[in-house]
């Protein structure tokens, strides 16, 4: 639990000195810092296969994160969104029965069947 809980949390997989120099002016780089390593390590142990994968960077950005980080990151989208939904509709910039009727048309309703029990 405590590796997955750590990979996670850790939107930015690739360590510092993975990246090329850049100026001190430059927007700082999503990583960890190399005093981590060890801890990184570690928790990367459970992952020898991918380790070498997410040590990858692509236009100075990692290019892949664990399942779990991007559950997380997902869920914090899709939170966001229903805050900013919640803010339109509590100022008023958008009639709350208007959204309703706008969002009831725009799903397909599905219908579900019971899946057979064998005795």
């Amino acid at each position: 639990l405590t590796r997955r809980t750590l990979l996670a949390t850790l939107k930015y997989p690739v360590a510092y000195s993975n990246f090329p120099q850049r100026s001190s002016k430059e927007e700082p780089r999503k990583c960890y810092y190399d005093s981590e390593n060890d801890i990184m390590e570690w928790a990367f142990k459970i992952f020898p296969e991918d380790r070498e994968l997410l040590k990858s960077v692509e236009q100075d950005v990692p290019k892949y994160r664990t399942f779990d980080a991007s559950l997380i990151e997902l869920a914090d989208d899709i939170s966001y969104a229903v805050h900013d939904i919640e803010d339109i509709i509590g100022r008023g910039i958008v009639d709350k029965d208007h959204f309703k009727k706008a969002i009831k048309k725009s799903f397909t309703p599905i219908r579900l069947t019971p899946i057979p029990t064998t005795s």
